[in-house]
């Protein structure tokens, strides 16, 4: 009966939004024709990826792999061709207004942070030109067959809150850099690990990768955040990850998500208007059901009545 009663509202509210939803989205053009007023440099470029991170890869899905919510219609895949199409005007007044089930991020992210996104989802399309867009160049190395026992050690700068993770390995006894190596870092999240840093995170000439830890990442009640640091390339360098914890975060106390009405919740704190139609609904189901019961046990009487 619970998984009934909140079925039924969600279906209820799925449903008032289908139609508006398929509606084709129409961006006037005076908001098309804006282009990103941004000067765009790698600290923009990141900020953006971090905010699709927080705000946006949970419907969108990652880049390039069309994983996103199956919900009607579906949201579009940044780095697709569907999505490059638009113009810069186009994305950032999606992002701002929002529509049926994508949010309005107007009063949630300020101006600068929506034309940043704009300019991190215009670094997936391969066909973009990045001219303008700079990018730390790697020296690719060709690495010893023999390369052995790769590990992880970190360097914190907690002025910057910069995170530098040098990749060294073994040959013949001798401690060796790995330049050219794809170095993932992530904060651990309930519901799994939440990328940051730079797009295609690459170790330099010496080994080293940065990334800059997000300033605005929950913690813990005292801000602690464990991240997790590791090499892309499994099949290259073997399963090589670090973990460390942090006090970066931002201090945050646990929020009961039972103590207000809402859809997810428990039967007992679900929102009033869900709980007035669901009652509405049977009540009338079972007024009608008697009704006709009612009806019948009235026939024999219109048969003595005839006679």
């Amino acid at each position: 009966m619970k998984k009934i009663f909140i079925l039924t509202g969600i279906l209820l509210f799925m449903g008032s939004l289908t139609s508006f939803a398929q509606e084709e989205w129409i961006v006037p053009d005076d908001a098309k024709n804006i282009s990103n007023p941004l000067k765009i440099d790698a600290a923009k470029i990141e900020n953006g990826k971090n905010i699709y991170q927080k705000h946006c890869k949970s419907c969108h899905g990652d880049p390039g792999k069309d994983n996103g919510l199956p919900l009607q219609p579906k949201p579009i895949d940044a780095a697709s061709k569907v999505f490059q199409k638009q113009t810069d005007g186009e994305i950032y007044y999606r992002i701002t207004e929002g529509r049926g089930l994508m949010p309005q991020f107007k009063s949630i992210l300020s101006e600068d942070d929506r034309w940043s996104v704009v300019a991190y989802q215009r670094t997936l399309d391969p066909n973009h030109s990045a001219a303008d867009l700079p990018t730390e160049k790697v020296v690719e190395v060709s690495l010893p067959e023999g390369l052995s026992d790769i590990k992880i050690a970190l360097e914190l700068k907690p002025e910057s809150h910069e995170i530098l993770a040098k990749v060294t390995g073994m040959d013949d006894g001798n401690e060796i850099v790995v330049p050219g190596a794809e170095v993932k870092f992530f904060a651990k999240r309930y519901f799994g690990n939440l990328p940051f840093g730079r797009l295609n995170n690459k170790t330099n000439a010496e080994g080293i990768a940065i990334a800059k830890f997000p300033m605005d990442l929950p913690g813990d009640t005292t801000g602690n955040v464990e991240v997790i640091v590791a090499l892309a390339d499994s099949d290259r360098f073997g399963d090589v990850q670090l973990t460390k914890q942090l006090d970066w975060g931002k201090p945050t106390i646990p929020v009961n998500l039972l103590e207000k009405r809402s859809l997810w919740t428990v039967s007992r704190m679900a929102p009033i208007w869900l709980i007035a139609s669901f009652l509405g609904v049977v009540l009338t189901v079972w007024g009608f059901i008697f009704y006709i019961i009612f009806q019948i046990i009235q026939l024999p009487k219109f048969g003595i009545k005839e006679e």
